[in-house]
């Protein structure tokens, strides 16, 4: 029997989902304990598909959203807890703001902010948008000792200084973030070991995600109009487009309107990476998902991602993953089980 949702109607479960979801995280996040316990929350599929997820590790609460609806839907949800938060946007970028500030968060970034309780928040989910984002999320008193430990007193005081919620790091996800987000999400264990697998993975994905978003940049930050910081993303865009016939520095510079210098600099404000590197980040990602497939040999992979030269596409693979392209196919296939998928849309 056919029959019609108005908008509306989704508009209004979704935030009831949303709200009651949020108060879950606040409710494990001020638990005084660690929690072994996954706490799951499906996407009713009258209104889309998807998964919403959280757990605690330590003194961290990591909630994972992975979310396909079928409306554009504005959320605006009240934030429960002041903290520091690490992010990361796998999936379409997530236009947001609060407190009349935008801090929307691209795709493929990683990114470290603050949150202030009782601050009003909204977020666009456009349709069919494959949302997919981890969130690590911990109190002030945590983030001053991770800062201090990775020895970034400005942050403290930055942090210090926040009096709204705001973004004030990001960088792009290298594919050492990628490699073990997929080891993350690809559990193959249970009971005990499965919690202690959890643990050390998020712990150490956390730990490098800080390093990466906390690391001295090598040159001054660029000063950077609004304009520009839209041209620096439109150039990463366009970059990533074709890996296979990627354009030089030059050009790319050219396309967007901005000089070499400045389109560089960018990259390193932005991204806290090169163009180079940006692009090769990219290419690792593509090849290790070809890698899991098993559709195409390793020459393939290397054609498909813009190598002319099978053996320079296999030092790179290893330089980035620490193993070759082929034992890790045969890890992959032969010790854990085959990634899960985002769930197809019919």
């Amino acid at each position: 029997m056919a029959y019609k949702i108005k908008t509306t109607d989704i508009v209004e479960a979704v935030h009831e989902q949303a709200s009651t979801y949020h108060n879950a995280v606040h409710e494990m996040h001020n638990r005084p304990e660690s929690s072994a316990e996954l706490v799951q929350s499906p996407i009713p599929m009258r209104f889309g598909e998807g998964r919403l997820e959280m757990r605690k590790f330590a003194d961290t609460t990591l909630s994972t959203k992975l979310v396909r609806l079928n409306r554009d839907v504005q959320l605006t949800e009240t934030l429960l807890d002041s903290g520091v938060f690490v992010s990361i946007n796998l999936g379409a970028e997530l236009p947001s703001s609060g407190s009349g500030e935008d801090f929307s968060v691209d795709s493929n970034i990683l990114s470290l902010g603050y949150s202030r309780a009782d601050e009003q928040c909204e977020a666009k989910l456009a349709k069919d948008a494959r949302v997919h984002s981890l969130s690590f999320f911990f109190s002030e008193q945590h983030a001053s000792q991770y800062f201090e430990a990775l020895d970034r007193p400005e942050l403290i005081q930055t942090m210090n200084d926040a009096d709204h919620t705001q973004i004030f790091r990001r960088t792009g996800i290298a594919a050492r973030h990628h490699h073990l987000l997929a080891r993350l999400l690809d559990n193959p264990y249970r009971g005990a070991l499965e919690k202690l697998y959890f643990e050390s993975l998020a712990g150490e994905l956390l730990v490098t995600s800080l390093e990466s978003l906390c690391g001295e940049q090598t040159t001054a930050p660029a000063r950077l109009s609004e304009r520009d910081r839209e041209l620096i993303f439109l150039a990463r865009k366009l970059l990533l487009q074709d890996m296979q016939n990627p354009p030089t520095i030059a050009s790319l510079a050219k396309q967007v309107g901005l000089n070499e210098d400045k389109l560089k600099r960018g990259f390193r404000s932005e991204f806290n990476t090169t163009v180079f590197k940006t692009l090769t980040d990219y290419r690792m990602r593509q090849a290790a998902e070809m890698v899991k497939r098993r559709d195409l040999s390793i020459s393939e992979i290397a054609h498909e991602t813009g190598y002319g030269c099978v053996s320079k596409f296999i030092l790179a693979f290893k330089k980035t993953y620490g193993t070759t392209p082929g034992t890790m196919r045969k890890d992959i296939h032969y010790s854990l089980p085959a990634p899960k998928a985002f769930p197809s849309k019919e």
